[in-house]
């Protein structure tokens, strides 16, 4: 793809040997040149105005760091990160945005997320025999046999016989819950949303979203648009008068953005609980609502949607079952509320169907655009040919996905992921 137009305006992509080199928004108008190492991983961003950023990997290609400087070589905005031998995130250090800090975490020998210690302060979780998340800080919930989140603490919650949330209630107030016929969410929080036919949220009280062919994620929310690279990856933001380029973590989440008319570092900031709660914001906002993990997230109920679900980044939990069956791997893939088995800084999701490593998503998203979508309109055999010559190792995984995804939504709707163990 040399050039994408949408509601975003009109995005330019350059090439070199087959990788992408640069980039230029329809919505900045700003040009990013991309550099790489000797091994072909990304190496530096230059986004014009002296601003470049540059990555650093260890040994088994990890990234280390990922650093904004200027043209004098001031270091504006920094993250290092560290591992253990399981390739689990054991530090995370930030200056130059939104709660900078050093960030420290623990997990216990099934790879969840047991401590996470910030400012001083050590935030502990705890788990059940089925990955559910009991303990949050000095909150403990309850669930029921079937996984089902019974109360956090905060709120108590029902369930409709299918396993999605129904109703909440906190000091006397009930708030109510309802899903259409596959399992989508539809009213909630004096929110109403619709769906398309690839279950892509099409409007939000009545205010329409616009997508670019069938990728899922949104260009436009009628509030704010959303420029992306080949893959989908977002690039810039504007909402009104304000544009941004964007930037993000290694977990996807868009932690800060850049004011492509000045020369200074980050103009906005957003910082994350790992399980995605906003725990600290710059003075001013960062403009558009894609957040964490890099999807789009409600302004007023802060539930992440994910695709197949919403996800709620304050219980840690989706609102309704995943209708993907559990079919092999560790215990915890088996409980269909838990968010990324319990290690939210190593995994993501990107479909709300499977966890994956937060690194591979942008490697997901490429395979999903480029072969699953295009091959899953004619039939499923392609897709699993395409996936068997692009990445065999996952080709099971692949063929399993497809076909849980077809009788589940009766061919008319198909999700592929794939789950790599930590």
């Amino acid at each position: 793809m040399t050039s994408r137009q949408d509601a975003a305006g009109t995005s330019t992509y350059g090439y070199d040997r087959g990788r992408l080199k640069t980039v230029t928004d329809g919505i900045t108008g700003a040009r990013q040149t991309l550099g790489y190492d000797a091994a072909g991983m990304p190496k530096t961003v230059d986004y014009g105005a002296g601003r470049v950023r540059t990555f650093g990997y260890d040994d088994y290609g990890r990234l280390t760091s990922d650093d904004l400087k200027n043209d004098t070589g001031q270091t504006m905005a920094s993250v290092g990160y560290e591992y253990d031998l399981n390739n689990r995130m054991t530090r995370k250090a930030t200056t130059g945005t939104a709660d900078a800090g050093e960030n420290t975490y623990t997990y216990d020998h099934a790879g969840r997320l047991t401590s996470w210690q910030t400012d001083g302060k050590t935030i502990p979780y705890g788990w059940d025999d089925s990955g559910n998340r009991v303990r949050n800080g000095d909150k403990t919930a309850t669930y029921d046999a079937r996984n089902r989140l019974i109360s956090d603490g905060d709120h108590d919650y029902t369930y409709s016989p299918r396993g999605t949330l129904a109703t909440r209630t906190n000091s006397g107030l009930t708030e109510s819950f309802s899903f259409d016929a596959f399992d989508r969410l539809i009213s909630g929080n004096e929110e109403t949303y619709v769906y398309d036919g690839l279950d892509r949220v099409s409007s939000r009280n009545g205010v329409s979203f616009q997508y670019a062919g069938l990728e899922n994620d949104p260009v436009s929310d009628g509030t704010a648009s959303y420029a992306r690279d080949p893959a989908g990856e977002l690039l810039a933001v504007a909402e009104g008068v304000t544009k941004r380029l964007t930037l993000s973590d290694r977990h996807g989440d868009i932690t800060a953005t850049l004011d492509p008319a000045s020369t200074s570092g980050p103009a906005e900031s957003t910082a994350y609980s790992p399980f995605g709660e906003v725990i600290a914001r710059s003075a001013t906002a960062a403009p558009g609502n894609i957040g964490y993990q890099g999807d789009w997230t409600d302004p007023s109920t802060r539930n992440v949607n994910m695709g197949a679900r919403w996800y709620n980044p304050g219980t840690g939990g989706f609102v309704s079952r995943d209708t993907v069956e559990y079919t092999g791997g560790d215990s915890i893939l088996a409980n269909r509320y838990t968010y990324a088995a319990g290690t939210p800084l190593t995994f993501d999701d990107p479909t709300g169907n499977w966890p994956s490593c937060g690194w591979c998503k942008k490697t997901f998203k490429a395979v999903n655009k480029w072969v699953i979508q295009p091959a899953y309109k004619y039939v499923v055999r392609p897709l699993v040919s395409a996936a068997r010559s692009a990445f065999k190792p996952l080709v099971d995984l692949a063929k399993s996905a497809a076909r849980k995804a077809k009788q589940a939504w009766n061919g008319i709707k198909q999700t592929v992921s794939s789950w790599s163990p930590p």
